[in-house]
C-alpha cells in the first residue's frame, strides 16, 4: 500500500507472490508496484503490516522486514507501540501474562527427579510464553528475572528431554541458559553451570557427580544442601550395573539404537489413534545376576534380559523378538 503514481493509499486487489526472505529483506514479484510505493506498507493476507517497501521498480519488489525496523528503532531509543494482534501492549503486561506459567513450570522442573517430571512436557508448557517473548522485538532483549527464569527452565528441561541423546541435550540447552544469563547477569552460579556443561560437551563426558550436581543446580535456580544429597543419590543410581546395562541396551547395543525404534512406535500410535503416549524404560536386577530391562510404549511392553559383563542381550517376549528382527534388517 502506498502512493503509486500520485494515487493515495492504493492497494492491489490481487495478492502478489513472495519469492524469498533473507531475514532482513522480503522479496516479491508484482505488476502493481510502481514509482511512489517506496516507503509504503507491505501487508500480508490479513492486512497486517510486515514490512516497509524499499524498491518500486517492477516486476521485482523489495521490503525491509518490520521486525528489523522495530529492533532498529528500539536500539535508537524511539518509542514503538506496534505489536502483533493480541500481543501484550507493554512489557508489564507481558510479565503479568506469563509469570504464573513460568513460575509453575520452573517449580515443576525443580521437583526433579519426580517420576512425573518430563522435559518435553515442560518445554510444551513454556512454548507459549517463549513465543510471546521471541516474536516481539520490544521484549526479546528486555532484562528481567522472569524472562531469565523462562530461558533457564527451557534450557533445563532440554537436559532431561527423553528423546534426545546427551550431546543433543547439551547443544540445545546451553544457548537457552546463556540467554538466561544475558537477561539477568546476577546469576554467578549459572555462569559456572554453563562452563561445566560446555566442558562436558567438549570432552564428550566427565565426572558423573559434578554433571548431576550442575544439572540440579540449574533446575533449582541455585544451590542448597538438598542438591548435594540428591546428586549423591543419583550418582549412586547411575553407577549401578543394572542402570548401566539399561543404558547400554537402549543406546549402544544396536545400530540404529533401540530408543530410535521405540520413539517411532510412539509416533505411530499417536498418528493412528491420536493418543499421546510415553516411552517408559525401567530395570531390575534378577536373582541370577542378570538385568531385566522393560520398555513400555502405551500398552505395549518390551522385555530383554541383559548380561552387561558380556555385552549380550536376549528378547523375553514375542513383541520384543519382532522388534529386534526389524532392527536387524535396518542395520547400515
Amino acid at each position: 500500500m502506498g502512493h503509486p503514481n500520485g494515487k493515495l493509499w492504493e492497494a492491489n486487489v490481487k495478492p502478489d507472490a513472495m519469492s524469498s526472505k533473507d531475514g532482513i529483506r522480503l522479496y516479491f514479484q508484482s505488476g502493481f508496484i510502481g514509482q511512489g510505493h517506496s516507503g509504503g506498507a507491505l501487508l500480508n493476507d490479513r492486512w497486517e503490516l510486515i514490512g516497509m517497501l524499499r524498491s518500486d521498480q517492477p516486476p521485482h519488489g523489495e521490503a525491509i522486514a518490520l521486525d528489523t525496523i522495530i529492533a532498529w528503532l528500539a536500539a535508537h531509543q524511539y518509542e514503538v507501540d506496534l505489536r502483533p494482534p493480541g500481543a501484550p501492549g507493554s512489557f508489564e503486561q507481558l510479565i503479568s501474562a506469563i509469570e504464573t506459567d513460568v513460575t509453575y513450570a520452573c517449580a515443576e522442573l525443580a521437583s526433579f527427579p519426580n517420576d512425573n517430571v518430563k522435559g518435553e512436557a515442560i518445554i510444551a508448557e513454556l512454548s507459549g510464553p517463549l513465543k510471546n517473548v521471541e516474536e516481539d522485538p520490544r521484549f526479546s532483549s528486555a532484562r528481567s528475572p522472569v524472562l531469565a527464569s523462562l530461558y533457564r527452565c527451557v534450557g533445563g528441561a532440554y537436559l532431561i528431554h527423553n528423546k534426545l541423546e546427551i550431546n543433543q541435550k547439551l547443544l540445545t540447552a546451553i544457548p537457552y541458559l546463556k540467554r538466561s544469563l544475558d537477561l539477568n547477569p546476577a546469576q554467578p552460579l549459572l555462569k559456572q553451570n554453563i562452563a561445566v556443561l560446555e566442558t562436558f560437551l567438549k570432552n564428550q563426558g566427565g565426572d558423573t557427580k559434578i554433571y548431576l550436581t550442575t544439572v540440579l543446580q540449574i533446575f533449582q535456580g541455585g544451590d542448597s544442601p538438598a542438591v548435594s544429597n540428591l546428586a549423591n543419590d543419583l550418582t549412586s543410581y547411575t553407577l549401578k550395573p543394572e542402570y548401566q546395562a539399561m543404558q547400554w541396551l537402549m543406546h549402544q547395543a544396536t545400530n540404529p539404537p533401540i530408543t530410535t525404534f521405540l520413539e517411532g512406535i510412539r509416533l505411530m500410535i499417536k498418528k493412528q489413534s491420536n493418543a499421546d503416549v510415553t516411552v517408559d524404560v525401567s530395570n531390575r536386577k534378577l536373582p541370577d545376576g542378570l538385568v531385566e530391562v522393560r520398555a513400555k510404549v502405551g500398552s505395549t511392553v518390551f522385555l530383554w534380559t541383559v548380561d552387561y559383563a558380556r555385552k549380550q542381550y536376549a528378547p523375553r517376549n514375542e513383541m520384543t523378538q519382532k522388534l529386534m528382527e526389524v532392527i536387524a534388517k535396518t542395520r547400515p
